[in-house]
């Protein structure tokens, strides 16, 4: 055979494919998405696998991953990278048939066509292939989120017409919550009306297309059948005769941010339906990986694992760099063969005596070289999918004929270089290979239990699942280990049946501000965190920052369920030395769930400040935690997240900024604490909101509500606001309309009680005591230090301070060599106000409140709700002082303060009621006035001082006695001090609940705060003419690179500021520093895509798309209405060489 060029190889594969295609039938290419209104136009198509990091074009000609749609690689990796992993693979076999070879291979070609063999499955009598071009043997695709309902977001046609008649994964009758666990639906039961009749469809042991629902494996599943049945397929390839096998494929995925997030499952019922017998079968999966790079790569095999892989052959790739990843191909469930004693396993499915089949071999091979070449023949096929080399010779271990057979080529392990691997053999370069497994016989499909569907146990039936995991390292061969460490999450996930734990991904918004990213998840924060499956449940979310759309990630923060679960240690890949080792897989720290953040920090860049203009990568996940399952968190995909701050599009004002407090206006005369905050400016709807206030006057019960109002400020939806709420003390609401709103101290009842005491004027300060002891033994709390300076006794530290001792705290000073503990105690200044110590009169004292139980007291609301302050002055004021040496019959002393009214500005009468009950009169003068406050009962008099200052008051039965409270026996004043106590004015309700049910306003005006954020604003025209001077380009100047490129030629530098609005005209022309015109851009024409933002791009060529050459280059910007901006743009193309024939 000729060494011909890969390349050409696949340009002749992809030429005769395409004659194919266009000869016998057309093809459909699309992506799964919203399919409610797509009517199919053909049979044969190509629909991208996209259901996690894996990207991946399949057909319904074998192909699980197909270059066809595109002509190049048909699998990307990570999703969204453009980096290609793999060319193309497909399904092979191949069996002897009267002694001949008869194969049905996908290749860079197909002998498989779409649709059924129509087959009397009772006799066993093929009738051939049905129509390939009926539509229903195209790809039927679901997600996971979809229904059948058409009047849904989610409908999709395929999910309503699931080919369950066909073979499509079904479930036979509806689903259904079994309430009382009997396995029966009875009436009342819930269930999923799958056909919208009104009826629950019971199992009939019958499978109705658009009947029976889908059987959901996974986030995303494929389906499709295929058969080689039609002679003329086979002419694509090795023109053999057809086998006669018809293959049900099941293509599967889950969406998670783990290793099973890198893994397409693959599922293949082959079903005999030849009408005769097929023997020496063997099964394969066919690859051509590409990885980044193709020239690049190696290939090789673990035995144990039943896996074949390809990595990279450098420590590098073009495309990848310096980790590329590894492809790996396992067994999970081979053919099944007799064999006495053994059990097989099929699905979850125990079939005594017979054993699967693992990979019996594997073979890498080369186009053109001389032992391991590209098989052209039938034979040299069958014979590669045996062990055998080309010519079925046997292999020998290192290519030498001295050395043991073996039917596995390169199956050392590269990390380690141990064993037999490629690079003994060639140096890197494009790769084939196939791994098999066989032999195994196959009669004609006979079904056994007459229900009309084939299944292993049956005669001429084996189901083969497998999967595609990629993964990479910190090199190229360990990424060799990561792959085979994600292949156990993927084994696992076999052995569960793939009933697997899926937490949702956030649906996220994002805000691009001025040097600032808001990011919030809210929309279906509900669904995300009410996830419970198998034993996990919601824990959190995590928010991460990449160094590309595809990582490397930095965790930026955790919010987590308040629950003690913090840190979740677990075992993992570590990349560095290629060990499973147990460490931290979550970093929960008990800081309660949160909806948005607001990052204004460059976390993957040395934590510096974000930069306009410049792209940035995020991501928000959730996940879930199990005390009992391995592993112990389950983690949602990462979405990648492309954004870039900026300032205002030119035209623009923004009106606020995050931490803004919103104006607001109240009516009424309550004091509840509502505020709210802007934490989202460009959310901001400039819509006008208001609080309002009901009771039910059944229940008693108060309530608050929040809604948009109309234009005479009354509530729109008064019976349905946006919040309803009766928490009263403290709420916090999530981010709406880019604001956060806050409620508190809200009371409908009388003031009953103190809501806040705070030292609004502090002469003085805090004043502290210290303690110098020299440390004997450094390290700890109960580290030993010398009591004295004579050094001869010792203490341990911890019993000097803390609960119950002395001082309050301590801290560490290093002096040369010496290590000095110092105590510290505080000599607190503060005025301290305490209610809750003692009883007054006899009385409970559990409240600061209106003298409780002793008779008497002002009952006026107004009254007691004014706000009091307590003024030390030089003079301070008389009081009515009652002593137990008395008799409690009243007396005037002189305390150092005064009370005020603050809200009535009226100086207030003040009884002392002696509490230390000494049995002398000693409370008649303040001897320590500077320093301390006995513990004695204050109680106000709501009496004018200036009137009744002079006069002693009785204390019990007075009508005019209020508030009381005591001065913490700690408190310490200073002339010049003051202290306030607030108190909390009831809200009067705008709203009534009737005892009959009904809702009215009442005569009295209702408390109501209205809320009104401001929005962006249109700029006046000098502000525009500002805002032009900031348009820019960068990088500037270009040398030859620009960080935010993807892909060698892929070349262009940015224009910033632009206005955004679609209907201004803007246009960028580029001249050479000479004057020649090179390009012009029109920013709003709506094909560059950038149409809408402030940002435009010049790919840096000219207008017939010919690469400019280096030099400096003028930029003229033109806005229509506004005016004209001149840069100089300094390009450096990189070095370039023309290869010379």
């Amino acid at each position: 055979m000729n060494a011909e060029s890969r390349s050409m190889k696949k340009y002749i594969a992809l030429v005769l494919t395409i004659l194919f295609l266009v000869t016998s039938m057309s093809a459909d290419v699309r992506s799964l998405g919203n399919s409610s209104g797509l009517t199919k136009a053909s049979t044969l198509e190509f629909i991208l696998y996209d259901a996690n990091q894996i990207r991946s074009w399949v057909g319904n000609n074998g192909h699980i991953v197909s270059h066809i749609p595109t002509g190049n690689s048909g699998l990307e990796w990570p999703s969204g990278s453009g980096n290609a992993a793999v060319f193309a693979s497909g399904l092979w076999v191949a069996g002897m048939v009267d002694g001949e070879i008869r194969s049905a291979a996908a290749e860079y070609t197909s002998e498989f066509q779409p649709g059924i063999i129509i087959y009397d499955e009772v006799n066993g009598v093929s009738s051939g292939p049905d129509s390939p071009n009926d539509a229903r043997f195209q790809v039927s695709s679901i997600n996971k989120t979809d229904n059948s309902d058409d009047s849904s977001p989610n409908f999709n046609r395929e999910f309503a017409t699931w080919p369950s008649a066909d073979g499509a994964p079904a479930h036979d009758g509806e689903y259904f919550t079994d309430a009382n666990d009997n396995g029966v639906w009875d009436v009342g039961e819930e269930y999923l009306d799958f056909d919208f009749d009104g009826m629950y469809d019971e199992p009939d042991g019958e499978m109705v297309s658009g009947e029976d629902p889908p059987l959901m494996i996974g986030d995303q599943m494929h389906w499709f059948v295929i058969n080689d049945a039609e002679p003329n397929t086979h002419s694509n390839l090795w023109s053999t005769q057809p086998l006669g096998v018809e293959v049900q494929t099941t293509i599967f995925g889950f969406d998670r941010n783990d290793p099973l997030g890198n893994v397409m499952f693959v599922k293949w019922l082959v079903i005999n339906k030849s009408g005769g017998d097929i023997d020496d079968m063997y099964l394969s999966i066919w690859s051509d990986a590409d990885l980044g790079n193709a020239s690049d790569d190696y290939v090789g095999c673990d035995t144990v694992l039943s896996v074949g892989y390809y990595y990279n052959g450098g420590q590098t790739d073009q495309n990848y760099g310096s980790r590329p990843p590894a492809v790996g191909y396992d067994f999970f469930q081979g053919p099944i063969v007799p064999s006495v004693g053994d059990t097989a396993l099929i699905s979850g499915r125990q079939i005594p005596d017979f054993r699967n089949l693992p990979m019996t071999s594997f073979v890498g091979y080369i186009n053109g070289d001389a032992t391991l070449d590209d098989p052209e023949t039938a034979d040299e096929a069958y014979n590669y999918m045996q062990g055998f080399s080309a010519d079925g010779d046997p292999f020998h271990e290192r290519l030498d004929d001295s050395q043991p057979i073996t039917s596995f080529v390169w199956p050392g392990d590269p990390n380690t270089r141990s064993g037999w691997t490629e690079s003994d053999d060639y140096p890197p370069r494009v790769m084939r290979s196939l791994m098999s497994s066989g032999p195994f016989n196959m009669s004609t499909w006979i079904d056994g239990d007459g229900d009309g569907f084939p299944q292993v146990g049956e005669p001429g039936v084996q189901e083969i699942v497998s999967a595609i995991i990629i993964a990479a390292g910190t090199n190229n061969t360990n990424a060799v280990d990561a792959m085979k460490f994600f292949d156990q999450f993927a084994q696992g996930a076999y052995d569960a049946q793939f009933v697997l734990p899926s937490p949702l991904a956030p649906i996220v918004e994002v805000s691009e501000l001025d040097e600032q990213i808001i990011l919030s998840w809210a929309e279906d924060r509900e669904e995300v965190e009410a996830f419970s499956e198998l034993e996990y449940a919601f824990e959190g979310y995590n928010v991460f920052q990449g160094e590309s759309e595809n990582g490397p990630w930095t965790l930026v923060a955790t919010y987590d369920v308040v629950n003690s679960i913090t840190t979740i240690l677990d075992r993992n890949f570590n990349p560095e030395n290629g060990l499973i080792l147990e460490g931290p897989v979550q970093f929960g720290n008990d800081t309660g769930i949160e909806i948005l953040i607001d990052l204004q920090r460059d976390y993957v860049r040395g934590n510096i400040d974000l930069v306009n203009g410049r792209k940035y990568y995020y991501s928000v996940s959730s996940y879930a935690y199990s005390e009992t399952k391995a592993p112990k968190t389950v983690e949602s995909s990462k979405r990648p997240i492309t954004v870039r701050p900026h300032t205002p599009a030119l035209g623009l004002v923004l009106e606020a900024a995050t931490g803004d407090s919103i104006l607001y206006s109240h009516v009424g005369i309550a004091e509840a604490s509502i505020s709210a905050e802007v934490f989202d400016p460009l959310q901001l709807t400039g819509e006008t909101y208001a609080v309002d206030f009901l009771m039910d006057s059944t229940t008693e019960m108060g309530y608050w509500m929040f809604g948009k109002t109309d234009a005479n400020d009354e509530l729109i939806d008064y019976d349905d606001p946006i919040i309803f709420s009766s928490e009263l003390g403290s709420y916090e609401s999530d981010l709406m309309d880019g604001f956060v709103l806050s409620v508190a101290d809200v009371s409908f009842d009388a003031p009953s009680y103190k809501t806040a005491w705070m030292q609004t004027v502090n002469q003085v300060g805090t004043q502290y005591e210290t303690l110098e002891l020299l440390a004997i033994s450094p390290g700890g709390v109960d580290s030993l230090a010398w009591a004295d300076e004579t050094m001869t006794d010792t203490v341990h530290l911890d019993t000097l301070y803390g609960e119950g001792a002395y001082y309050d705290e301590f801290e560490v000073r290093e002096v040369g060599r010496l290590t000095y503990f110092d105590l510290i105690r505080a000599n607190q200044h503060d005025v301290l106000i305490q209610g809750f110590a003692s009883k007054f009169g006899g009385q409970g004292g559990d409240r600061l409140a209106d003298i409780p139980g002793i008779g008497g007291g002002n009952e006026d609301i107004e009254t007691l709700q004014a706000d009091l302050e307590i003024r030390f002055t030089e003079a301070g004021q008389n009081a009515s002082l009652y002593a137990a040496a008395a008799g409690y019959v009243p007396t005037l002393i002189n305390i150092p303060y005064e009370i005020w009214d603050i809200e009535r500005n009226i100086q207030l009468c003040v009884g002392i009621n002696d509490n230390n009950r000494s049995g002398g009169n000693q409370d008649t003068t303040f001897e320590d006035w500077e320093t301390t406050l006995d513990l004695d009962w204050v109680v106000v008099f709501y009496q004018d001082y200036a009137e009744f200052g002079d006069s002693t008051h009785v204390l019990f039965n007075n009508p005019n006695s209020g508030w009381c409270w005591q001065f913490n026996s700690a408190s310490k004043f200073t002339v010049g001090d003051a202290v306030q106590i607030t108190f909390l004015n009831p809200v009067n309700p705008g709203y009534v609940i009737s005892p009959a049910g009904e809702l009215y306003v009442p005569e009295i005006t209702g408390d109501r705060w209205l809320i009104r954020p401001t929005v962006l604003s249109e700029a006046t025209a000098d502000q525009k003419k500002d805002q032009l001077e900031e348009v820019n380009v960068f990088p500037n100047p270009y040398f030859a690179f620009n960080v935010e490129e993807r892909q060698p030629l892929d070349r262009f530098v940015t224009f910033t500021h632009l206005p955004a609005d679609e209907t201004v005209a803007t246009t960028i022309r580029i001249y050479s520093l000479g004057g020649h015109f090179v390009r012009s851009i029109d920013h709003n024409d709506g094909v560059s895509g950038f149409s809408g933002t402030s940002f435009d791009q010049w790919d840096l060529t000219n207008n017939s798309g010919i690469p400019v050459s280096s030099g400096m280059y003028i930029a003229h910007i033109q806005v229509e209405g506004v005016g004209d901006k001149v840069l100089k743009l300094a390009i450096f193309q990189p070095e370039e060489r023309l290869d010379v024939y």
